[in-house]
């Protein structure tokens, strides 16, 4: 139980070190005179100083716990396999909504400055995975192993995605789903290059391209209509609302449980 309540305490503590980094970035650096004064080019800047202080913070905490990164020795061949799940999780979801006529594609929208917006889309995706399952992951795993770092950085997966619970218990069940997905990945299947990869999929090709993925913002070449809010997801909700994803993503998830193992290197 003591060990436990330590580990709460550390991840708490690297949230608020964490929180209290950006707060501080951010004071000072918002809308810096060296970035062009124009929408894209901030929306990267808001993505990448994230970026940059939690791949500084992660470092740290695995140096400190003289632990490993979850990296795979391969890094580039484990991200590749990564970009092929996501764009075959998100590609066969797309796939069935549109067969079942629950959704419909509106398009193209031209988008200005599309390919920073990219860029900003999977820079933010690519955060969110070192952050939950780069430094979170080392510092649980190296204390209570894999299986208790799957769980725990599930739970703080879903808790950073709140507006899944204002969209009901799908789109819940989708974002847990998703984590264990992405959480399996990086221990088991590839390390933290896969589970990167598939985020950065999900997110470009649902959100960016398809617009069927609710990002934040409405910068999408194309418009996702639900025809059906059950399969497709209530409007607002996007997919991720939905039976269908619901579905795709467990499947997924199962598949990935039965491909034949990689050697991941994460920290036991």
């Amino acid at each position: 139980m003591k060990r436990i309540l330590v580990t709460i305490l550390g991840v708490m503590g690297i949230f608020l070190t964490w929180g209290i980094g950006i707060s501080l970035i951010f004071s000072f650096a918002n809308e810096p005179t060296f970035v062009p004064d124009d929408p894209a080019w901030l929306r990267l800047w808001w993505e990448v100083a994230p970026f940059i202080l939690t791949a500084i913070l992660t470092i740290i905490v695995a140096r400190l716990l003289r632990a490993e990164l979850p990296w795979h020795r391969r890094a580039p061949r484990s991200f590749v396999f990564g970009i092929a799940v996501g764009t075959l999780w998100i590609g066969t979801a797309m796939g069935v909504l549109l067969t079942l006529g629950a959704i419909s594609l509106t398009g193209p929208t031209p988008v200005a400055g599309a390919s920073i917006y990219l860029a900003s889309i999977a820079i933010n995706a690519a955060m969110q995975e070192l952050l939950v399952h780069g430094l979170l992951w080392v510092f649980i795993a190296s204390h209570h192993g894999k299986r208790a770092a799957l769980i725990a950085t599930t739970i703080v997966f879903t808790a950073m995605h709140p507006g899944a619970f204002e969209a009901g218990w799908i789109a819940v069940a989708n974002v847990v789903l998703a984590g264990l997905l992405f959480g399996y990945l990086t221990g088991w299947r590839g390390g933290l290059p896969a589970a990167i990869g598939a985020h950065i999929s999900w997110n470009v090709i649902g959100g960016f391209i398809l617009g069927a993925v609710i990002l934040g913002d409405d910068n999408s070449w194309y418009s996702t209509l639900s025809n059906h809010g059950v399969l497709g997801g209530a409007q607002g909700q996007g997919i991720e609302g939905g039976l269908v994803v619901l579905v795709t993503t467990l499947t997924m998830l199962l598949l990935v449980t039965v491909f034949p193992r990689t050697r991941s290197h994460p920290t036991n």
